[in-house]
């Protein structure tokens, strides 16, 4: 009976630490229609510079594979601007772009250390 608790407890701390590791290696993310696990495998399965992985509500979610904040905006950047938008300023998390008769506000988030997310708002 002693040994039958022992295994239960072990077992028990087994899957609580694959929990842990699971939560510490994919955070959540902002929105529900992908799993941290099958985002991952999108960004790193991709040579693109933004990464296309879901539409939630009024926005689309891309990602960008880069560990610095301000490398990642650069490729966010000179991906908008191959689409004919220019950057018109950034604050925080936001990079403001503009065309001639349009605006448009992406906003940016570290999902983890080798990723970040982008929302642009559709429309």
């Amino acid at each position: 009976m002693k040994k039958i608790v022992i295994v239960i407890g072990m077992l028990m701390v087994s899957i609580g630490l694959f929990a842990l590791y699971e939560r510490l290696e994919h955070p959540p993310l902002p929105f529900s229609s992908l799993t941290p696990p099958e985002v991952a495998k999108r960004i790193s399965s991709s040579d693109a510079p933004l990464v296309y992985l879901t539409e939630e509500e009024d926005s689309l979610w891309y990602a960008v594979k880069e560990k610095r904040v301000d490398l990642a905006n650069q490729r966010i950047e000179e991906f908008m601007a191959s689409q004919g938008w220019e950057l018109r300023e950034r604050d925080g998390s936001g990079l403001f772009f503009a065309r001639p008769d349009d605006e448009i506000v992406l906003t940016t988030q570290k999902w983890t250390r080798n990723y970040m997310l982008v929302k642009v708002p559709k429309g």
